[in-house]
């Protein structure tokens, strides 16, 4: 009989990359005191790097645990949901250096990578927390977990829509 190979808790590579991406972020900016130089790119670059890079790929990797143990639900579409996290790293981390980078070019791919990831996660997420535990407990922290879901969902459709207008308009002459 072949045991299946448990799976972590909390999705490690999530909480490297997050962990990762705030000591890059303290890096931009003593690179930018020291320089004395901040441009429009490295602004939106670091708030990039510390909200989608840092925060919200900890927090996805975090819910992966949360979701189950606040609902008394098994996840649906687990595979998806952390394949998802990675995925949604990378192209965070994409976006912040096309922004540093002052590359339009890269902007609508790396926005249109975090975007397609966080829909993968949030298909997964967004079933799960549509069969809550029998609890009324339950039942209310899903519902709550998944507004906030639904809303992040909608921050980055906003997002990915000011890459494709950022893509033309941020970098003049380039």
């Amino acid at each position: 009989m072949k045991i299946p190979k448990l799976r972590p808790w909390i999705p490690p590579l999530g909480l490297i990359v997050g962990h990762l991406a705030f000591g890059l972020s303290w890096l931009i900016v003593a690179s930018a005191a020291l320089t004395g130089s901040v441009t429009l790119g490295v602004e939106l670059a670091w708030v990039h790097l510390v909200a989608l890079s840092w925060i919200t790929t900890i927090a996805l990797a975090i819910l992966i645990h949360v979701i189950p143990g606040f609902t008394d639900s098994a996840w649906v579409h687990e595979r998806l949901g952390r394949g998802a996290i990675p995925l949604f790293a990378a192209g965070a981390l994409l976006l912040s250096a096309a922004l540093g980078l002052n590359s339009p070019a890269l902007l609508p791919v790396a926005g249109g990578v975090t975007t397609a990831a966080l829909a993968m996660y949030l298909f997964a997420a967004l079933q799960t927390l549509a069969r809550p535990g029998p609890e009324r407990q339950d039942r209310a922290v899903a519902g709550a977990l998944a507004m906030t879901l639904v809303i992040l969902g909608l921050t980055a459709v906003l997002g990915y829509t000011f890459t494709l207008a950022l893509g033309r308009g941020l970098f003049p002459g380039m």
